[in-house]
């Protein structure tokens, strides 16, 4: 049976420590020749951790399971109509700390945050489309130009809607195969082709 050197623990059945402090078993051999040898475990605490804190403010309650699936459920049906300042952009390159450079429909590139409540909670691929809101970040003094307000997981519905890019549109399997011939499931050339 375990028993504790520190008040602070306490075992459940099975010899399981749950909680902090260090527990000491003398183990005995199934052969009778072998002295009995004490054993001593320690176990740390492993908590759920709910709180963390940043540099800036107090601590921070992490994100609940409902908040997470309202914004991934947000992210599948596309807006009615855009605001002015909003557009789509596609992302072409992930910097870390939620920021992202997007190409715009016209082709110029926008540094861009996400909106907190994405942040850890919903993945942007590169290559994906986003929805870029141009007007939250006109008074910032910083690099960042837009703030990603919405991610575009469901493209087949965006693209449906009447306010999404002609610049965006999907290229279908006969336009590429015009571009560039496919070599893909050819016989290479024989020698009789040759002559």
């Amino acid at each position: 049976m375990l028993s504790g050197k520190d008040s602070r623990f306490s075992t459940e059945a099975g010899g399981k420590i749950s909680a902090c402090g260090t527990a000491t078993k003398a183990a005995s051999h199934p052969r009778s020749d072998f002295p009995a040898v004490k054993v001593q475990a320690t176990a740390t605490c492993i908590r759920p951790r709910t709180e963390f804190t940043t540099a800036k403010s107090a601590p921070v309650r992490a994100m609940s399971r409902r908040k997470i699936r309202n914004a991934a459920e947000e992210t599948l049906t596309p807006p009615d109509t855009l605001a002015s300042g909003q557009l789509i952009a596609r992302v072409v390159k992930a910097h870390g700390k939620d920021l992202y450079t997007v190409q715009t429909p016209d082709s110029s590139e926008l540094l861009a945050e996400l909106e907190a409540r994405f942040r850890g909670t919903i993945f942007v691929r590169r290559g994906g489309y986003v929805l870029v809101d141009t007007t939250t970040t006109a008074a910032r003094e910083n690099k960042i130009q837009g703030e990603i307000v919405n991610i575009v997981r469901d493209e087949k519905a965006w693209r449906k809607q009447p306010f999404w890019p002609q610049e965006f549109v999907k290229k279908s399997a006969a336009e590429d195969s015009d571009e560039e011939e496919s070599l893909v499931g050819k016989m290479p050339p024989s020698d009789d082709e040759e002559d």
